[in-house]
């Protein structure tokens, strides 16, 4: 049964006052009850009927109608006298609620009007709720609010918000609902919502309030929200959704803002960009944190306050983030629960994961193990195979080549996967390409699109995959142990970390307090910052841009 016939067409028991052959029968007293609070003045209330509200049952086969006023007010529940005269014993029979509202016949079916227009505060309550003739002495009708409020979030960042415009197919303005069926569908596809005043996001997290009839969107929905500057921000789910009538349904925030993760000692940090700039520090900017401690039970070995994480690689979409650290441990980590869903422990100098098709995940292990190891993310520690490769620090799958890659030394090296969809998948070295006439010292490898890979370490450079060769990023000509690069190719734009002897900051010499940015990577400017960010309370490795 459709789910929105389920909830919202009661059959109940009408008392008709003819012959039970009789073709028609008069419906007159009937309880009404209200099944969920109701929205006044923007919050939830509990139903409580008026002595001068007025219920309309209709019968949509004839379009007769007819008015009543409660017996009992003063609660939720009340019996009714109307005076039907139409229905035939077996025929549906609509109710609604207030009298106002503008419901008319159309076939079997009924049609009302959803605001498409709204302003974030306004909660209009319309009730709705049907019955069957069956010819007992007694008949009830259970009315639900036809509505139901999304709170659409939107995250923290340096921005306001103007609108929400909520679309799917037949979401708002004239709705057509059949009672028999409990299908409905509206003649309008989207749901603007334009805030009084522009919702300040610079300090936290806010909501936007959207009013959808209760209905089953079979391929989700999208909300798009237009800030002060111009810019706009999105959620979106493809997945089915049900909006249950009177219920709330939150979304996982949105934002359009940049962001960075930063990761060192046993923390991860998600960091608003444009906050963060304009502070010239982090704490202001601080979206989200994991903290390494916390999930030694699910890692299977102890973590501590300094345990080294080095690399905080977002994966499945930005779904999840790919932790490793030198102390021992790679860990595969949701980003809406920070709960571990996979992990690795054994690995000492773990540097960076990625992960490959197969459900694979490969990490590159550096000194005392110099190996890229294939594991499988299906269960944790299982270990499938083990690559050599001097000091390995990197590793990137590529989608359009189905290659991975791997870095360490000056040497990059490329992988075919076999048998991925098997029990016995593996990694077959393909070839081997020097890198020390362009980078040495390798440290970090990011994909910058489907064709390049930015690779840094003793300076820094692109890498074409289809020629294999490479082209020097002067900006960073001067600068030795680079920790991470994060190369934007449609602005020029570049985040970086570095830290090397006599050039670091914190405990140790390969860490640094301080994530940088400049806005082109071929400039000849002796590597001078454009803008910096402070984390000074880690001892950073990497700096990755979880969202440009």
């Amino acid at each position: 049964m459709n789910c929105l016939l389920s909830v919202l067409l009661v059959f109940s028991v009408l008392a008709c006052h003819k012959d039970p052959g009789a073709s028609s029968a008069a419906v007159t007293k009937t309880t009404v009850t209200f099944a969920t609070d109701r929205y006044v003045n923007g919050s939830l209330k509990p139903f409580a009927l008026a002595a001068g509200d007025k219920v309309t049952l209709m019968h949509p086969a004839s379009g007769e109608v007819s008015t009543a006023t409660p017996i009992t007010p003063g609660t939720a529940a009340s019996s009714f006298l109307f005076n039907l005269t139409k229905p035939a014993k077996g025929d549906v029979v609509v109710g609604y609620w207030p009298f106002g509202e503008k419901v008319t016949a159309a076939g079997s079916a009924i049609t009302f009007s959803f605001p498409s227009q709204q302003n974030g505060t306004d909660r209009k309550s319309f009730y709705l709720g049907s019955m069957r003739c069956s010819g007992a002495s007694e008949h009830f009708m259970t009315l639900r609010p036809m509505s139901s409020l999304v709170l659409a979030q939107v995250q923290k960042g340096a921005y306001t918000v103007k609108t929400a415009v909520l679309t799917a197919p037949g979401i708002a303005g004239t709705m057509t609902y059949d009672p028999a069926t409990g299908s409905m569908k509206g003649s309008a596809d989207a749901i603007t919502v334009t805030l009084a005043s522009p919702l300040d996001c610079s300090s936290e997290a806010q909501v936007v309030p959207v009013l959808v009839p209760p209905m089953t969107l079979p391929e989700g929905f999208t909300i798009t929200f237009t800030l002060s500057d111009g810019n706009t921000s999105k959620f979106s789910t493809t997945e089915r959704v049900t909006f249950e009538p009177g219920g709330t349904y939150s979304t996982d925030p949105a934002s359009s803002g940049r962001q960075l993760l930063a990761c060192g000692s046993g923390k991860v940090y998600l960091i608003d960009e444009k906050i963060a700039s304009a502070a010239g520090t982090y704490e202001s900017a601080l979206l989200w944190t994991w903290t390494a401690s916390a999930h030694s039970s699910e890692v299977g070995q102890t973590l501590r306050a300094d345990d080294h994480i080095d690399d905080c690689k977002p994966v499945d979409g930005n779904k999840n983030i790919l932790l490793t650290s030198s102390h021992g441990w790679a860990a595969l980590v949701d980003l809406a629960t920070g709960k571990v869903l996979w992990s690795a422990t054994g690995i000492t100098n773990a540097h960076s994961a990625e992960v490959l098709p197969g459900g694979l995940i490969a990490v590159a292990v550096s000194t005392g193990v110099d190996a890229v190891k294939l594991y499988s993310r299906k269960t944790s520690n299982v270990e499938i195979g083990s690559y050599p490769l001097n000091s390995a620090h990197g590793v990137v799958w590529s989608d359009k080549t189905q290659r991975l890659y791997a870095i360490g030394g000056t040497t990059l090296q490329i992988y075919q996967l076999l048998n991925a969809d098997t029990s016995a998948p593996s990694l077959k070295l393909e070839r081997t390409v020097a890198t020390g006439g362009y980078v040495s010292g390798l440290h970090d490898m990011t994909a910058v699109d489907e064709n390049t890979l930015v690779l840094a370490g003793n300076k820094a450079a692109l890498l074409n995959l289809t020629t294999l060769q490479f082209t020097q990023l002067t900006h960073f000509n001067g600068f030795a142990g680079i920790k991470s690069l994060n190369y934007n190719p449609s602005t020029g734009e570049a985040y970086y970390t570095y830290g090397w002897e006599g050039h670091s900051e914190g405990s140790y010499d390969w860490s640094t307090h301080t994530i940088r940015y400049t806005n082109d990577v071929f400039a000849n400017d002796g590597g001078v910052d454009k803008k910096t960010i402070k984390v000074s309370d880690i001892n950073m490795y990497k700096a990755r841009v979880f969202r440009w």
